[in-house]
């Protein structure tokens, strides 16, 4: 996988409809704004300091690489190993329990107009998108870039 921010930046220059195609086949994965909320429901609390452990992967985890003027968010690359990871992480943690530690604080996080079934049926649509992404990429062996824009 290239270093160069421009090469990783020419992933992300796609139109949308390209990228939902991709998205229904697991080749792609959007989590839009709210990837900090996903975060928080695999880690159970907002990112932390030190080494990520398998459940920090999915989302936040991998290697910085720096847009060279700074004017936009690093890009971060995943090895072929840590997407594996991420994988095997995905496919045994229970999304019921992930729910069951995080409801309280997710929920809130939303609040009206959305009910605790709306939000917990959003993050179960995220979990199993990331899970099939991730599933695929290490089946194939790749590395997966990551564009954390706000």
């Amino acid at each position: 996988m290239s270093d160069n921010p421009d090469h990783l930046r020419a992933l992300f220059a796609d139109d949308w409809d390209i990228v939902r195609a991709r998205c229904r086949t697991a080749t792609e994965a959007v989590l839009n704004k709210d990837y900090l909320d996903v975060e928080r429901l695999y880690s159970g609390a907002p990112a932390r300091p030190g080494p990520p452990g398998p459940e920090e992967l999915p989302v936040l985890g991998g290697r910085p690489v720096p847009y060279p003027d700074h004017q936009l968010p690093p890009f971060v690359v995943l090895t072929p190993p840590q997407v594996a990871a991420a994988a095997a992480y995905l496919a045994t943690v229970s999304f019921d329990a992930l729910w069951q530690a995080g409801r309280e604080d997710l929920t809130k996080l939303y609040g009206q107009p959305y009910d605790a079934s709306e939000v917990r049926d959003h993050f179960a649509g995220c979990h199993s998108e990331l899970r099939a992404f991730y599933a695929r990429a290490a089946d194939e062996g790749r590395a997966v870039v990551k564009w954390l824009l706000v």
